[in-house]
């Protein structure tokens, strides 16, 4: 994306589901932000803030609430560049993980699991082209475990200060945050909801 391969980037689809097994979960507590939003849509929210690098002015969601938390939710966000987002999240669908960023000229889909208990393979799908001549191709990725690498990263923070850091920065935290609550807001109330652009 950085080299312009795909174009400008247009459209985004990111989601995250799974199936929350039976009985009592923290993460159906209304007590502490549960949900799947809070939860697991959290991760396709990130995806599409470090793509659009800014967030949303506008987003619109619906939610299946059961029990005061939403169950599955769906969000629109709308970019004051163009660029719309659609991130969806579940906890009663079978275990996805996957994002499609369409640009001016060119696609790119993505799949990725993150377990602790084995590496898992991105699988980048790349079309280049915006005709039928379009050339499609697999990008090949190293097999990593998220969790460990998560760990590492915070480990080089840890010992080699912010410019070992290549994770979310503050101000993106703080648009990531923005972005939830308004979704959140937006599926409970119906109407879309504005994001000021400096907070």
């Amino acid at each position: 994306m950085d080299a312009g391969v795909i174009g400008d980037v247009r459209l985004i689809q990111s989601s995250f589901g799974f199936t929350l097994g039976a009985g009592e979960n923290i993460r159906l507590s209304p007590q502490l932000a549960g949900g799947a939003l809070m939860d697991i849509g959290t991760y396709p929210v990130s995806l599409v803030r470090m793509i659009a690098r800014s967030r949303p002015a506008r987003v619109q969601a619906v939610a299946q609430w059961t029990g005061g938390v939403d169950r599955a939710l769906s969000a629109t966000l709308a970019f004051e560049s163009g660029l719309f987002a659609q991130v969806t999240c579940s906890f009663s669908t079978c275990l996805h993980r996957q994002a499609l960023i369409a640009g001016s000229n060119g696609v790119i889909q993505t799949t990725y699991l993150n377990h602790t208990s084995h590496p898992a393979q991105a699988v980048l799908q790349l079309r280049i082209g915006t005709d039928k001549d379009a050339v499609d191709s697999i990008v090949q990725t190293s097999a990593a475990n998220g969790f460990l690498a998560e760990a590492e990263s915070f480990e080089g923070l840890v010992r080699g200060g912010p410019t070992q850091w290549s994770g979310t920065t503050p101000e993106e935290s703080i648009d990531i945050m923005l972005t939830l609550d308004a979704i959140r807001e937006s599926a409970r109330t119906g109407g879309a909801i504005g994001i000021p652009a400096d907070s």
